[in-house]
């Protein structure tokens, strides 16, 4: 479904989540083949797919169970005749399946409390958001309106649990939104992956960039007389090396090291051929003239 990312990407995050959460890289990989149509058309990116089934699974721990829960909320809360009808062929219930517009009334009212107002299904410019972000939000209020329901003897949670999961996948949603760290937390995750990944992807370009100028520079000082312009030759080609040495060891080793050990051993032997051909030449550099001075 997701076929805009590339496949490296998508299996570097699932097996990043199966390596650090309670769910598998297979049982996630199954769960989102299952869920990830519904997902999508909600305009849930795949970072906020995996942050869904990890969040529901961590109580349930059925990823089965999970998949077809989420599937059902997704379209529950996408709110057309399109969605219900793909509700029936699942054998979920519908009668109580709300439109898009008295979802959002029902949504608002029951999460007002407190005078914060009510939770939205709309972002500022009126478009309908995602439906990871809306339980995000939804979850960081989910405490207080239990304890705001003891105190007046209301059941909005129930309620809540009801008009967005149906009763048959209303502990998938509960799993969801009673632990509302866990959802956050999985999807900076994915988040930090992303850029992680891209920055990787962008220094590995300037590194191969890197290295060929590296290989093209030797070459040709090998094949060339520098009996001119040796000075400059030599202290350009010596800074270069000092300041990809200096960019190596200020590395954290996650992507960002331009030039790697066996490049570097290259350029070395670029440094050490230019300091043999200038001793031989009896040839001082301009460092060693201003030293002089």
């Amino acid at each position: 479904v997701y076929q805009e990312l590339d496949s490296m990407e998508i299996i570097d995050k699932l097996n990043l989540t199966g390596n650090n959460y309670s769910i598998s890289t297979n049982e996630l990989a199954e769960s989102l083949q299952r869920s990830s149509s519904a997902l999508k058309t909600a305009k849930n990116s795949f970072d906020e797919a995996i942050a869904l089934t990890v969040a529901g699974n961590s109580v349930v721990q059925d990823p089965d169970s999970v998949a077809a829960g989420i599937r059902t909320i997704a379209l529950r809360m996408t709110g057309t005749d399109a969605a219900k009808k793909e509700l029936e062929d699942m054998g979920e219930e519908t009668d109580n399946v709300l439109t898009k517009s008295k979802l959002n009334d029902t949504l608002e009212m029951l999460t007002d409390i407190d005078s914060r107002g009510g939770i939205s299904l709309l972002d500022d410019n009126g478009n309908y958001r995602s439906t990871a972000q809306v339980l995000m939000d939804l979850a960081e209020r989910w405490q207080d309106i239990g304890e705001q329901d003891v105190k007046d003897g209301q059941n909005r949670q129930n309620a809540l649990l009801e008009a967005l999961a149906g009763k048959n996948r209303a502990n998938i949603l509960a799993s969801i939104l009673n632990d509302p760290d866990l959802i956050k937390d999985v999807y900076c995750v994915m988040l930090q992956r992303y850029n992680y990944l891209r920055i990787k992807k962008y220094n590995d370009a300037l590194k191969e960039r890197t290295n060929k100028k590296i290989q093209r520079g030797y070459k040709k000082i090998k094949e060339k007389d520098l009996s001119k312009n040796h000075n400059y030759t030599l202290e350009k080609n010596l800074q270069q090396y000092q300041a990809i040495e200096l960019l190596n060891k200020q590395s954290d080793n996650k992507g960002s090291i331009i030039v790697e050990n066996n490049d570097l051993e290259t350029l070395k032997e670029l440094r050490d051929f230019l300091i043999e051909f200038y001793k031989d030449k009896n040839i001082e550099t301009n460092k060693e003239k201003r030293l002089k001075k």
